[in-house]
């Protein structure tokens, strides 16, 4: 029978550990060690270093196997760090306790007083959280504004701590940033930015999350600057986006009847159009609040009166050209390709026009120079554009609206930032699809930061009752 086993994640907390330091309070770093078959204790896991703490909250969690049919030993060993090695034998004990991992996860939150040789020193509280997925990364960065000065001579050194609420009201710190992030003056130099990388699983499955600031002083009595409170998705829906697709029907992809053609639809495999769709789209979907896509095409002649266009529908309804989710936009693309007849020429700027629509609207709330004029546009909106070249064709006119080199230039004309990502089919097509998607997404995120940050713009308050003020965070 195949073993019970779940992912748990323990969270650390002491309360009045020794004071080993003379002239400052202790560093405490909490190590995790399990006892093996053979009944040595081997080390498993480590906290990080608090300095200058003597009730420490440690943010790392630390991930182990739990296995419900097992007594699984465990014993939790605190120390004083005053060096950068990482052997502990050099450094003060401050008390350890042992227990079974059961009584932990039975238990949510288990209390236990830490010993020295039978002699009580302080108490370690373990909190028992079970993984369930969400390992994806989710990076915050967060600007302060009239920051509460709290130091003497010079500006506040604030930090954050992000908490999540726990089920039974109380909270869990999650993350603790870096030191070093300062208010941010418009009377002076713009130096903060503080950035939080968590796991998505570490934010969700709460009611909501609170941001502490506080102010960082080396004795370890951090001043509190405030707080705010908010949920994940509600971080999220500062941003909404929207995803369109267009597809390439010039007569350079061949006679889509020839097997040879870009466009030919085996009944046996999907032909690259349709690889690059589902790897890319499948992405995408997730970021579309609806899930409803305008689906388009260009450089064909149309039904009925095949004249040639540089933007229908792929549906062939001028009114309603969304398709429900990537498969429709399959459905659709393979009932096209049936009924226009390729032609050219290869010219973009109308699709993206037609996006550049969307996002004038969201805003307020020569082929190749149309295209690039198109694109130069388009940089200063809130869009991105995904360009997947398919088949074995010279793309350099593609490369060259990428613009990793410099900035996209037509005449006396730049664009305001990089939004194009290109890639070529070719190199991902024996790769798996997932990658191809990585790969071309990987900019995005670096794009609508840029389009925020260039634009001064701050995310939308969150919906419902105001949380409580931290005076410009």
């Amino acid at each position: 029978m195949a073993d019970c086993v779940t992912k748990v994640e323990l969270h650390i907390s002491c309360r009045g550990l020794l004071d080993k330091d003379t002239t400052s309070k202790s560093d405490p770093l909490c190590s995790i060690y399990i006892q093996d078959t053979h009944g040595k204790w081997v080390e498993h896991a480590r906290t990080e270093k608090i300095q200058n703490n003597l009730n420490p909250d440690f943010a790392k969690g630390i991930t182990i196997d739990y296995y419900f049919e097992m007594v699984q030993k465990l014993k939790f060993s605190v120390y004083d760090v005053d060096n950068e090695t990482s052997s502990l034998g050099d450094d003060d004990f401050l008390g350890d306790m042992e227990c079974n991992l059961g009584q932990i996860v039975s238990k949510k939150s288990f209390a236990k007083t830490l010993q020295i040789k039978g002699r009580q020193v302080g108490t370690i509280t373990v909190y028992a959280e079970e993984l369930k997925g969400g390992n994806e990364i989710v990076q915050l960065t967060f600007r302060a504004t009239n920051l509460d000065k709290k130091d003497f001579l010079g500006k506040s050194d604030p930090f954050l701590q992000l908490s999540k609420v726990k089920s039974d009201g109380g909270t869990l710190l999650v993350h603790r940033t870096e030191i070093g992030c300062y208010d941010w003056d418009q009377d002076d130099n713009n130096d903060l930015i503080g950035c939080v990388d968590v796991t998505l699983r570490d934010l969700i499955g709460t009611k909501e999350s609170g941001i502490d600031c506080f102010d960082y002083d080396d004795d370890g009595s951090h001043d509190f600057i405030g707080s705010n409170s908010t949920t994940l998705r509600q971080l999220l829906e500062t941003k909404q986006t929207g995803v369109r697709f267009g597809i390439d029907f010039t007569a350079s992809n061949g006679d889509p009847n020839h097997p040879q053609s870009l466009h030919f639809l085996n009944p046996y495999e999907p032909n690259e159009y349709v690889k690059a769709l589902v790897a890319v789209g499948e992405v995408c979907q997730d970021y579309d609040s609806d899930k409803f896509f305008p689906a388009l095409g260009f450089g064909a002649r149309i039904p009925p009166n095949n004249q040639v266009s540089h933007e229908f529908p792929l549906n062939f309804n001028a009114t309603n050209p969304y398709c429900q989710g990537i498969p429709e936009i399959v459905a659709a693309y393979q009932n096209c390709i049936r009924q226009v007849q390729l032609y050219g020429p290869t010219n973009v700027s109308p699709i993206i026009n037609h996006v550049i629509r969307f996002a004038e609207q969201a805003a307020k709330e020569n082929a190749a120079s149309d295209t690039k004029l198109a694109i130069i546009k388009a940089s200063r909106l809130p869009m991105s554009v995904i360009i997947v070249g398919v088949g074995q064709a010279d793309f350099k006119d593609m490369n060259e609206l990428d613009a990793d080199e410099g900035r996209l230039r037509c005449g006396h004309h730049y664009a305001d930032r990089d939004i194009v990502q290109f890639v070529p089919f070719r190199e991902f097509k024996t790769q798996s699809p997932a990658l191809l998607a990585k790969h071309v997404l990987a900019e995005v995120p670096k794009q609508v930061q840029e389009y925020f940050s260039k634009r001064g713009l701050t995310p939308m308050p969150p919906k419902g009752p105001a949380p409580p003020s931290l005076g410009g965070l």
